[in-house]
């Protein structure tokens, strides 16, 4: 390996793993949710409220991107900082609107049809829930700046210290009087916030370090500008999923599919987490032209390293071995679930790739392109998911590897094409343009 190569695996091996125990973390939460008293009920108002909690905190992501990309003085730090901070306002407003006003019924009730009875602890959930933007935001300005400093193993180490506080409330909170969905919400809130902290306490001496400003620096607006479809792109990403539960729903057996694609998703994911954040790695190592094509190398091999490993799994003994007796999985939901694992096998090249091109579109502020990347996402889904529930609903949890593959591959496919449009020699950042 050249010394570019080992920079970029130091760089890029914790973020790739502290994406994984972010996926697996979420089981933390499903455990303590399985010891509550009426288990059914807490699962089902916690995952309604959770759908809903995600689509305002989902902005919140893109603020890591925002630092990364446009850190690079003492003026784009404060701007990037207040630009965070109206983010954060903005959604926690929204969040407190909709939890203490009629809204709320409209919303659980009206829209997302939830049964009456559950109601009352889906509100408590989504409660809980308003914590999301303040501590994503927090931990998303400051793994900006550990990012920015090269200084991903730290994330990880975040990342530890939030699993261990979520294991200890999963098992504390059973032996206590609070019950329904707000158990989840509580321990994935506090882990969250743990993150967090981690990265205030190890990131914040890092602004000051920053250099001052040579020239014009970046305003707040700029940096809201560029952000905005960062955001928008993030929110629409949100709904693949209903989108596909709405598909499988319409399926021969929808019980079936609805619950083997949740097994498929939530296992296969681990393996997919380790491209979420090729961006990062392009935006860091990529901003010269001569580094396109290692960059390019190493961001491929990472994603060719996670689908040979999820396709192996899929079709010998060690996938049944997984989903039967370490997940506990019924034989029958388990067949469903690898067929559609071993198409879900082609995301993490697929994700490898789109996230390639978003990098490259971020170091050339074409922000934009990616919210319509997204679009063009959610509507092949869309369109994929109607046409096999009507010709061929006998594919049960299938369809959902289908319409995910299909949905990456188009705006894989639409990202490549906008990079085509960025000079050899890209501008550091150019808002706006």
């Amino acid at each position: 390996m050249t010394s570019r190569q080992i920079d970029m695996a130091k760089f890029y091996l914790p973020l790739a793993a502290t994406s994984i125990l972010m996926m697996a973390s979420h089981s933390i939460v499903n455990s303590g949710l399985a010891r509550t008293p009426d288990a059914a009920a807490a699962l089902a108002a916690f995952a309604v409220a959770q759908s809903l909690a995600v689509m305002f905190e989902s902005p919140c992501y893109t603020i890591q991107r925002m630092c990364v990309a446009l850190f690079k003085d003492k003026g784009s730090y404060y701007a990037v900082k207040q630009a965070s901070l109206i983010v954060w306002a903005c959604l926690t407003t929204l969040m407190l609107a909709l939890a203490f006003t009629p809204l709320s019924r409209i919303a659980f009730l009206d829209i997302l049809r939830v049964p009456p009875e559950l109601y009352p602890d889906t509100v408590r959930s989504f409660r809980v829930f308003m914590v999301l933007p303040a501590f994503s935001a927090s931990r998303s300005f400051y793994q900006g700046l550990l990012i920015v400093h090269k200084r991903t193993a730290q994330l990880t180490t975040n990342m530890l210290f939030r699993l261990g506080v979520m294991l200890v409330l999963a098992t504390v909170l059973q032996h206590l009087t609070l019950t329904g969905g707000a158990v989840g919400a509580l321990i994935l809130g506090a882990g969250i916030g743990t993150e967090g902290l981690m990265a205030y306490i190890t990131g914040r001496n890092i602004g000051k370090e920053l250099p001052e400003s040579d020239g014009e620096a970046i305003t707040t607006t700029q940096a809201m500008v560029f952000f905005l479809p960062l955001a928008l792109a993030s929110v629409t990403n949100t709904f693949i999923r209903p989108v596909i539960n709405a598909g499988l729903a319409r399926t021969a057996d929808p019980s079936l599919a609805l619950a083997s694609y949740q097994i498929a998703w939530s296992f296969s994911y681990i393996f997919v987490a380790v491209a979420f954040n090729v961006h990062q790695l392009v935006i860091v190592f990529a901003r010269e032209a001569e580094h396109r094509i290692s960059v390019l190398k190493f961001s491929l091999l990472m994603g060719s390293l996670g689908t040979v490993i999820l396709f192996i799994v899929s079709v010998t003994p060690l996938g049944t071995m997984a989903l039967t007796r370490m997940i506990g999985v019924p034989p029958e939901l388990a067949v469903q679930a690898l067929r559609a694992i071993a198409l879900l096998s082609l995301m993490p090249i697929l994700t490898c790739i789109s996230e390639y091109c978003a990098g490259l579109l971020i170091i050339a502020g074409q922000t934009k392109y990616l919210t319509a990347g997204k679009a063009v996402n959610v509507v092949t889904i869309l369109i994929t998911s109607l046409l096999i529930a009507r010709f061929a609903p006998h594919v049960g949890g299938l369809l959902a590897g289908i319409c995910m593959v299909s949905g990456i591959a188009m705006e894989s496919i639409f990202l490549a094409i906008q990079t085509q449009n960025i000079s050899p020699v890209w501008p550091t950042i150019t808002v706006g343009n």
